[in-house]
């Protein structure tokens, strides 16, 4: 199987642990601009936070396209990979 494209990037890629960070989501090409004003949910979820052993937990941020990307605050908790997911 071929990998799926990736139609956007996160920025930064990298950031502290327990401190809040400001996030950028932008199209990687101009076919998937966000339209401007339309409100999106950013859904963010620890990896092994879906794990048999715990219920899933995951937080919800509304916000709203600006010049074609996104951008918000957010303070991730402890060291580990996060799942960001764009409705």
């Amino acid at each position: 199987m071929l990998p799926a494209p990736r139609n956007y990037a996160i920025y930064p890629q990298v950031v502290p642990a327990d401190k809040p960070t400001e996030m950028t989501i932008v199209p990687t090409e101009r076919a998937f601009l966000l339209f401007e004003g339309k409100e999106y949910t950013v859904r963010i979820m620890a990896v092994n936070g879906d794990d048999d052993y715990y219920a899933p937990k995951s937080d919800s941020i509304a916000c709203v396209a600006k010049n074609g990307i996104l951008e918000f605050e957010y303070g991730f908790g402890p060291e580990q990979e996060y799942l960001i997911h764009l409705v």
